[in-house]
Parts: structure tokens; C-alpha cells; sequence
């Protein structure tokens, strides 16, 4: 009778593992985009103009994850610093559209990915040669 109650150690490890991944809570976006700052990565276009092309590079080349930091606020406000202390940029931000766009300011931009270790965003801008997106990828 003993024997029938006896749980061999692989199956308290799977029974553990099963507890324990249950306990996570998932962030939601919010909670996702307050929880900490986001260091600049990259930034991508689909345009064909050389010279969106060309500033779209060098921005890539001159930032990096260490001296650009984006922080988005639970009051809704955010700010952008360079070189650690001083604010390139700052206002008001939200997430609309059942969190698939956010607002800086008065722009909007699709939301391509949002973990709570990669932040990309999306904006569409015109030119002489058409419509094309810029794309910004930000890092935990």
C-alpha cells in the first residue's frame, strides 16, 4: 500500500514545473511598455530613396543602446535622453486601438512587437518616390 502513493522524483519535477509555470502572471502591455527603460537598437525602412536611406543608417550607426533611452510612464507621459541625462524629447504617449498602436504625441504608430524584451514600432511617412515605413526597435 505504501508503493501506490510513493511518486518517483521525475514526476514531482514535471508535477513542479507544471505549479510553477502556472504562477506567472503575464504582464499586460501596459505594465509591458512602464515596466522598465528601453535602450535604442536599430532603426529599418522599406523606402528606396538613397537619402532616406542613407539618414536611416547613419542614425543607425550614431545611436547607441547606451546613450539613448526611451522611459514611458503609468501617467501616460514619456521621455527620451541622451548620454544619460539630457532629454531629447518628451510628451504625452497612450496605446490605442486594443494596444495595436501608440501614440506619441499627435503621431501614430503601429505596434510590430512588444515582449518584455523588444519594443518595434512603426510609422508611415511620404516623399517624392512614394509611401515607405520607418521602423524603431528598442531593447530591454
Amino acid at each position: 500500500m505504501k508503493k501506490l502513493f510513493k511518486i518517483s522524483y521525475p514526476v514531482k519535477v514535471l508535477l513542479l514545473i507544471l505549479v510553477l509555470s502556472g504562477c506567472t502572471k503575464k504582464l499586460s502591455d501596459m505594465e509591458l511598455m512602464t515596466d522598465h527603460s528601453w535602450k535604442w537598437d536599430k532603426m529599418t525602412t522599406s523606402s528606396t530613396n538613397s537619402t532616406v536611406i542613407s539618414m536611416v543608417s547613419l542614425v543607425s550607426a550614431l545611436f547607441t543602446s547606451e546613450e539613448i533611452v526611451f522611459d514611458f510612464t503609468t501617467d501616460g507621459n514619456y521621455k527620451v535622453t541622451a548620454m544619460g541625462d539630457s532629454t531629447i524629447a518628451s510628451g504625452t504617449w497612450s496605446l490605442q486601438e486594443n494596444d495595436t498602436k501608440l501614440m506619441l504625441d499627435a503621431a501614430e504608430a503601429n505596434i510590430v512587437s512588444l515582449t518584455k524584451t523588444q519594443l518595434a514600432f512603426q510609422e508611415s511617412q511620404s516623399d517624392s518616390t512614394g509611401t515607405y515605413t520607418l521602423t524603431y526597435y528598442l531593447k530591454n
